[in-house]
């Protein structure tokens, strides 16, 4: 996955200059598994642009642990969008559902024709009512993205530059036209003009304190194309993921894979007490959305700032075999032998985005977007676990194959032009810890509408307070996008006063729905 990065170049003098040309040109802006496979998929005629902060292994899909929900057979496909529904509070969109695991099969045979060969072994997570996970060890997202960015290193219409920061969009007569970036080691900033762009940046829990991403992950895209005029949807459910590793560094944060509990794993107090059992019919299998706010309470009430994982009841052959990094991990660090893990949850994934169709196109003209930093409707208020691996595969997939139906036109582009600078604001570190800190806290797994409120009267004045500092910059800055993306969850969360999946509000009554002994039978019958 050794690709040629020409980020290591001065763009200046590479890409300023080379504008003698015929072919079309698409700028994607990401570097993960949406980004790549999309770049693949594409006819050869066109010319691919890929900008990113870092390089394919930095990216949250590199990280990914668990694997690839697809439907066994025609059999399981309804059980399939029911479980994706019922995760989802029933506020997904099922002509959506349907149509992605439709899409995702033929998706994924393309991708086992070069080179993916998941475990024929298929898991267990949470929210699933059967084994339907496809996987490829515990690394799952690691091994699919090797295979797709492999492919692309052969193909001749790919530019990649790494080191670069999205700042805004270029727009003329309602039509996206480019973007502008910031190079991050020289500070330069630069218009780069192109027939279409595609976002595929991922989502923003890095904004939080504590979270499973990668550290450039905090969803700057979604204040861009908010702010030229694309329709944003569901930033108030952000995912959190029950079970990120609440240990010493550099293992803090790693997230530990549902599919450990679907083998048999289980969550316990500090009293080693199974908590879930008694708060849904799942127990510790219950979407991630009960599961976090479980494991928040039970923090809460032992005042704790972690949870075991009972890892004892999986025998040492099938964390061998079926988690091959966590066994090497645990065995090393002795949580094998100690038979249990110090687990907490963090934020995660990023259940709303930009509005777009199940092929990526949003509500402007020239913008596409795929992945985590969209919103098609599919996870509804809360993500079935691995359903986001399969929502990449089809809707890569559906772009691609729209892509090469369509006829597109190709106008000559404005010349790529250096802007200015922008010089280190000294105050972004510290700003982005205490915005990490007030979203964790007010905004987090469990929320009032006062701690909105505080949390929203503090980012205004962050917002203002950095346009005073930037008010001679040529256009706006990684912290102004930081601060307009936080605003924006924000006011969604603001905007929806009822609990719904992700979306938790302390405020109402019997706040984690948890069952009563009759209601619990009834639903184990």
């Amino acid at each position: 996955m050794k690709l040629p990065v020409s980020g290591r170049l001065s763009l200046l003098n590479v890409c300023l200059n080379l504008y003698e040309m015929n072919s079309p040109r698409v700028l994607v802006i990401g570097s993960g598994l949406a980004a790549g496979m999309f770049a693949a998929q594409i006819p050869a005629s066109w010319e691919i642009w890929q900008f990113a902060a870092g390089g394919p292994s930095g990216s949250s899909s590199y990280k990914a642990k668990g694997g690839i929900a697809i439907p066994l057979d025609e059999n399981d496909f309804e059980a399939h969008v029911k479980d994706t529904l019922v995760a989802g509070s029933f506020h997904n969109k099922e002509s959506v559902v349907k149509e992605l695991l439709e899409a995702s099969l033929p998706a994924l045979a393309y991708w086992k024709s070069r080179g993916f060969n998941p475990d024929f072994h298929k898991a267990l997570e949470g929210g699933h009512s059967v084994p339907r996970v496809v996987h490829i060890g515990d690394e799952t997202g690691k091994h699919i993205t090797q295979v797709v960015y492999d492919q692309l290193e052969k193909q001749t219409n790919l530019k990649r530059f790494e080191g670069y920061r999205l700042l805004d969009l270029i727009q003329e007569n309602k039509q996206v036209k480019g973007v502008e970036l910031l190079h991050e080691s020289s500070r330069k900033v630069y218009r780069i003009y192109g027939h279409a762009v595609v976002f595929a940046t991922g989502g923003g829990s890095a904004l939080f304190g504590f979270h499973s991403n990668a550290p450039h992950s905090t969803g700057e895209a979604l204040a861009i194309a908010n702010r030229a005029g694309a329709q944003v949807d569901d930033l108030e459910f952000v995912q959190f993921h029950p079970t990120l590793f609440m240990g010493k560094d550099p293992q803090k944060g790693q997230l530990i894979t549902e599919a450990l509990r679907g083998a048999g794993a289980e969550l316990l107090s500090q009293d080693f007490h199974p908590f879930m059992r008694s708060r849904h019919p799942l127990g510790s299998l219950a979407p991630r959305d009960l599961v976090s706010q479980g494991v928040f309470y039970t923090m809460q009430q032992s005042g704790s700032n972690f949870v075991w994982l009972d890892i004892s009841q999986i025998s040492e052959l099938k964390m061998k075999s079926h988690f091959p990094a966590l066994y090497s991990w645990f065995r090393k660090d002795g949580f094998l032998a100690l038979g249990k893990v110090p687990v907490a949850p963090g934020a995660h994934y990023f259940c709303g985005g930009i509005a777009a169709s199940t092929s990526g196109e949003t509500t402007l003209e020239g913008l596409y977007a795929l992945g985590e930093v969209a919103c098609t409707g599919l996870h509804g208020a809360n993500r079935l676990a691995s359903n986001s691996l399969m929502e990449i595969l089809a809707s890569t997939w559906l772009l691609a194959k729209k892509w090469q139906a369509e006829h597109h036109s190709i106008p000559s582009l404005p010349k790529n032009q250096l802007i200015g600078y922008q010089q280190r604001n000294e105050n972004y570190s510290r700003t982005a810890k205490k915005i990490g800190e007030m979203l964790t806290q007010y905004a987090g797994i469990v929320r009032t509408q006062a701690g909105l409120n505080k949390v929203a009267a503090e980012l205004n004045y962050m917002e203002e307070e950095s346009d005073f500092l930037n008010n001679e910059v040529v256009t706006f800055t990684p912290l102004d996008n930081k601060i307009q993306t936080a605003k924006l969850l924000v006011e969604a969360a603001s905007r929806r006063t009822q609990s719904l999946g992700c979306h938790f509000l302390e405020d109402e009554p019997n706040p984690l729905n948890v069952l009563s002994e009759a209601e619990l039978e009834n639903e184990l019958n």
